[in-house]
């Protein structure tokens, strides 16, 4: 499976990008969700992808009547930006997975 179509999926399915604070130019590519193994083998894939150590948070919902999210983030700014890019800010799957073999293809089905 390629780790980068993984994350191309996932960011394109459920994935986010959001700025550090207002008026930062540090932004973050994550996912958030109440799944925590599609957290975590995210997660993996971000840290082989990067080969830095990334840590998973939990966001308690506070209200019995709904889950917990767990979320795992990454601030590496050639990563946010070539993703941001290669997907036209999550408008287009990229041409190298649509050009891609069947594993490029599937790893991305993978990660919606």
């Amino acid at each position: 499976m390629s780790d980068m179509s993984y994350h191309i999926g996932v960011f394109m399915g459920d994935g986010f990008v959001e700025r550090y604070k207002v008026g930062s130019s540090v932004c973050y590519i994550g996912l958030r969700s109440i799944d925590l193994d599609f957290v975590e083998h995210y997660q993996n894939v971000l840290e082989r992808l990067t080969g830095k150590r990334y840590a998973l948070h939990i966001e308690r919902s506070g209200n019995p009547n709904r889950h917990d999210r767990y979320r795992c983030r990454v601030g590496c700014r050639s990563l946010v930006e070539s993703t941001l890019q290669d997907t036209q800010k999550k408008q287009r799957i990229p041409d190298w997975i649509m050009k891609g073999n069947v594993d490029e293809k599937k790893a991305f089905i993978q990660g919606i």
